[in-house]
């Protein structure tokens, strides 16, 4: 997943553009390789970064890919997505939701366990959300309190977190 930089939320930059290609390869980017933490060196005059995605069914099966549109809402500077993990097994398929704060490159999500958080209202802020099913689509919300919230859907249920 990429996160290239144009000026600020403020003041976009309209010089540069559009960007060549050598200028968002992944070594002019920088790598987020934790993202329970925030992104060191991400600054004003960052091209931006890029996260590897991490899941795999081990040698035999798929290796992790987004497999349908990120969200981003409007004033809310999170961007969410949902990636699908193929199996040994054809007839199963697992996933993660992921949603960071994209100024930060940190996770905004908790669950209840670092790495493979699998429910809501835990404590411990964690990089993604693993699925049971395969995630068909994530999207940011505002509730009428006023809190934002996360919508994902899975083959069979929609799921709120």
């Amino acid at each position: 997943m990429y996160f290239l930089r144009d000026g600020t939320g403020s003041a976009p930059t309209t010089t540069g553009l559009p960007r060549s290609r050598t200028a968002v390869a992944p070594n002019n980017l920088l790598p987020d390789t934790d993202l329970t933490s925030v992104l060191a060196g991400l600054g004003d005059n960052s091209a931006g970064y890029y996260y590897d995605l991490t899941g795999s069914a081990g040698s035999t099966g798929g290796t992790e890919r987004i497999a349908v549109d990120p969200d981003a809402a409007a004033g809310v500077s999170v961007v969410t997505w949902a990636t699908v993990t193929p199996s040994t097994n054809p007839c199963s398929l697992g996933g993660a939701i992921y949603a960071i704060d994209y100024t930060t490159g940190q996770s905004v999500l908790y669950g209840s366990s670092t790495g493979s958080g699998s429910g809501s209202g835990g404590t411990t802020l964690t990089p993604f959300l693993t699925t049971t099913s395969a995630p068909t689509g994530s999207q940011v919300v505002q509730l009428p309190s006023g809190q934002y919230s996360i919508l994902y859907g899975q083959t069979g249920a929609l799921l709120g977190d």
